[in-house]
């Protein structure tokens, strides 16, 4: 994998929409490392287009810019994985920050043929780079309920039934994964061909439901094949979850409600029982969550039961 002593093979993909200052920002974090990608797509699908010449060093990495007038991060990314000319793509969203050394251990860990994913970690989880905060007992019971951890586990979290999951916190060591969030991870194109296993295009803007259906469905595919899929800790990776540019709320939460559902029954289509218990854990996270943001509560619950809170119905 590695080109020379600074360039690996790798292509850096990273979708963006109306977000050139954090763009840059993420942009110029890759390219300070002590290694290098061999080449960075960005997917742009902003109002008013990216232009690459404003990034002061290059050092030598080719920088791509496609420009496409669809706002879909599930195109974008699929965009992105065809025009790669590495076989290891670095999927990576446009606020992140890494470190000097984040490439190098990422492409150390994938010479090893017997890894098709590896996820980097955010510092709010990462028990190596950051500090996070210990979970309460009420917290911890909340996440059992509301479906965010199985206590039987020690490799992490991820409850397919009702599309959620965290990371275990702190995650200290690598460990295997069933998925990956998909501000950081990494996979191998020749896979995806091979499964044919690509970003669901009927799912579109919101970020989180298509990482967990593109990384579940991933997963699989390399553990029936007994390859690795695994968290690594040591990659530091600051998600800033920027401001920059956000989704409208109400219009982010219908994209979450009915991106979920239609995982759940792309996973689980014969049991018509999911999305009842969906609405009703989806409720009781609304109700829970009300004395301290009634606003939010208020759009989740109104995406639910309401048909003109939903942005489609062939997608429920």
């Amino acid at each position: 994998m590695k080109v020379d002593s600074l360039f690996r093979d790798i292509s850096v993909v990273i979708p963006t929409f109306n977000r050139p200052k954090t763009l840059q920002s993420t942009i110029e974090s890759y390219l300070s490392g002590n290694a290098l990608p061999k080449q960075i797509i960005v997917v742009d699908q902003s109002q008013y287009p990216f232009d690459p010449y404003f990034i002061s060093n290059w050092r030598g990495v080719e920088i791509k810019v496609i420009h496409q007038p669809i706002p879909s991060l599930t195109l974008a990314r699929n965009i992105g994985a065809r025009t790669s000319d590495c076989d290891v793509i670095l999927f990576s969203d446009d606020d992140v920050l890494v470190n000097v050394d984040s490439i190098s251990i990422l492409t150390d860990v994938m010479d090893d043929k017997s890894y098709a994913l590896v996820a980097g970690v955010d510092i709010d989880e990462n028990g190596v780079w950051g500090s996070p905060q210990k979970r309460g007992m009420l917290k911890e019971a909340a996440s059992m309920i509301l479906g965010l951890k199985k206590p039987w586990r020690k490799d992490g979290y991820v409850i397919r039934s009702n599309m959620r999951g965290r990371y275990p916190v702190p995650v200290m060591q690598r460990v295997s994964t069933e998925w990956a969030m998909g501000y950081f991870f990494c996979v191998r194109r020749s896979l995806m061909e091979r499964w044919n296993i690509w970003f669901d295009e009927g799912m579109d803007r919101y970020a989180y439901a298509e990482d967990l259906d593109f990384s579940i469905r991933y997963c699989l595919m390399a553990q029936q094949e007994r390859l690795n899929c695994v968290l690594e800790p040591k990659i530091y990776v600051d998600h800033l979850a920027s401001n920059e540019w956000r989704t409208p709320s109400e219009e982010a939460v219908r994209y979450f409600v009915r991106n979920r559902r239609r995982i759940a029954h792309k996973v689980y289509p014969n049991r018509w029982w999911y999305p009842i218990t969906m609405n009703c854990f989806d409720t009781l996270f609304a109700i829970i969550k009300m004395p301290s943001d009634f606003e939010y509560s208020s759009y989740l619950l109104k995406s639910i039961y309401s048909k003109s809170g939903r942005i489609s119905d062939k997608a429920n």
